[in-house]
């Protein structure tokens, strides 16, 4: 969309500030942040974080090239549904044409990031010095070659692929409507983080060198923030098959005992709790555990900054002097053409 530049807001958020407030503390909205390259921690509100100049802003003959007016109007259409499950600390309520609006801002949300744009420019440089080089061992010349791309891109080239990106962000939602949707809650003086980049995905699967990181991987595990106290989970539906097989031979065992029903602990087993939550959408409980997990993956996949209500950001320090790797986001690794791997 070609717009009139002095219309456009200078300051443009890859994480909505409706998202962020879910983070924030008292009536100013502040949040604490903790920065991965300098170690340092700081307050200020969500007005002023995850955010750049003109980040979604082009110059073209006659304009502005700028997603951000449709982004700001689809993040209208969002923001709503998100406070409702806050404040009602359920998804039941979700229509199926509301997952497809949650599940297109997830594939958007994840794209939208300074850390997509780093990694798409880094692993373009790798992939184009491959090119160059095996050009070289072919004996033909790389710079006047057809098809060898540059090596390094230019910001406004490196935008516009992240605008073409975000345009095809639709092909994603029937993957992430697949998933099983579980809405977890933080009942623990421990709150959720939320970060620069805060679409995380995880898999316990091991599928050798082609990676278990994406959309329609078996066994994949999506989650998103959505509060200090709340976090959204797209779960592999065979976490819900399998939490099913469980339930029904704990029944069948009950079945076989001597004492009825109303004798038995009226506690419910962890695979009664999970699928109460598939089928209600009622707030699962998480033990501590599970929540040093997700904030885990939150500084893993952060580029730079990492936001929580208060500041409590012991486990970020304490990854990072463990692992120094992690002072920037995840890159992408290119090595035998057709083999990519998300350094997580």
């Amino acid at each position: 969309m070609t717009n009139n530049a002095s219309k456009l807001p200078k300051q443009q958020h890859y994480v909505p500030q409706f998202m962020l407030k879910g983070f924030a503390a008292g009536k100013h909205d502040q949040v604490w942040v903790f920065d991965k390259k300098t170690g340092k921690t700081f307050r200020t509100t969500v007005r002023n974080v995850a955010v750049q100049r003109a980040f979604y802003d082009v110059p073209v003959p006659g304009g502005t090239l700028s997603l951000e007016p449709s982004l700001a109007s689809f993040e209208g259409e969002v923001a709503p549904l998100v406070k409702r499950i806050r404040r009602e600390r359920s998804i039941g309520f979700l229509t199926e044409a509301d997952r497809g609006l949650i599940a297109l801002f997830i594939a958007a949300q994840r794209i939208r990031t300074q850390q997509w744009r780093v990694d798409f420019a880094q692993a373009s440089a790798h992939l184009a010095a491959h090119m160059r080089h095996f050009a070289k061992q072919m004996g033909l010349d790389p710079n006047t070659t057809v098809g060898i791309p540059r090596e390094n891109l230019s910001e406004e080239e490196i935008k516009l692929q992240a605008i073409r990106m975000l345009e095809e962000a639709h092909e994603h939602v029937p993957y992430l409507l697949d998933k099983t949707w579980i809405l977890f809650g933080n009942d623990t003086s421990f709150p959720f983080y939320i970060s620069d980049n805060p679409v995380t995905l995880q898999n316990s699967r091991d599928f050798g060198p082609y990676g278990n990181i994406g959309y329609a991987v078996p066994g994949i595990e999506i989650y998103l923030p959505l509060s200090k106290d709340l976090c959204l989970g797209l779960l592999c539906p065979s976490f819900e098959e399998r939490a099913r097989e469980i339930q029904a031979v704990a029944s069948a065992v009950d079945k076989l005992k001597v004492a009825s029903k109303s004798e038995l602990a009226p506690k419910m087993s962890p695979a009664e709790v999970l699928l109460r939550g598939i089928d209600t959408g009622a707030v699962v409980p998480s033990v501590r555990d599970n929540i040093v997990r997700n904030n885990s993956l939150q500084v893993k996949y952060a580029e730079q900054y990492i936001f929580c209500p208060t500041d409590d950001f012991g486990l970020v320090r304490d990854m990072l002097q463990k692992h120094p790797h992690l002072r920037s986001g995840p890159r992408m690794h290119i090595g035998t053409p057709g083999m990519r791997q998300e350094d997580n």
